[in-house]
Parts: C-alpha cells; structure tokens; sequence
C-alpha cells in the first residue's frame, strides 16, 4: 500500500511541477501557506492536502481574499484534476 502511494504521489508531484508553470503564483502562494498551516508537508503532498479539509479551507480563504477572481475557479479545477486520482486510490487502494 505504502508503495502505491508513494508512486502516486511523485507522479502527481511531476505533474504539479509540470503544472506550477502555468498556475498564476498567487494560487501556489496560497496553497504553499495553506499547506504549511495544515500540516502538510508542501502543496505537492497530495494524499494530504487532497483529503485535509483544513488545507482546503485555508487554501479556500486566501485564493478568495488575495487573488484575481479567475484564479477559485482554477484552482478549483486544478484540485479535481490533481485530486481524483489520489483519493480514489486512498479509498479503494487501486494501483495506476
């Protein structure tokens, strides 16, 4: 189960790399503090920040108060996007 996870979480790490390139900065400052509050170990740790409902709160809170409005709705989709995956083999211990 261990290395499941920990294969899925670089791949998902690369794919945030791939994707920090694109997010506007004020989305990845607000996850990287998000996390950090949350316990987190950076906003790439996805089996945490994508199952911590304190991160998501926190992330929540600072994309509304101090980004474009656009960027809720990305950072929205981004998390779906990088989340799915993660979740659904947290819950079912699928392998990719």
């Amino acid at each position: 189960m261990f290395a499941k996870i920990a294969s899925l979480a670089i791949l998902a790490a690369a794919a945030l790399s791939v994707n920090a390139q694109t997010i506007d900065s004020c989305i990845i400052s607000c996850s990287a503090a998000a996390a950090s509050a949350a316990g987190c170990s950076s906003y790439a740790d996805l089996p945490c920040v994508c199952t911590n409902q304190n991160f998501q709160n926190a992330a929540t809170a600072c994309i509304e108060a101090t980004c474009p409005s656009s960027d809720l709705a990305a950072a929205k989709a981004l998390q779906k996007l990088e989340c799915s995956l993660v979740v659904d083999s947290l819950v079912n211990n699928k392998s990719l």
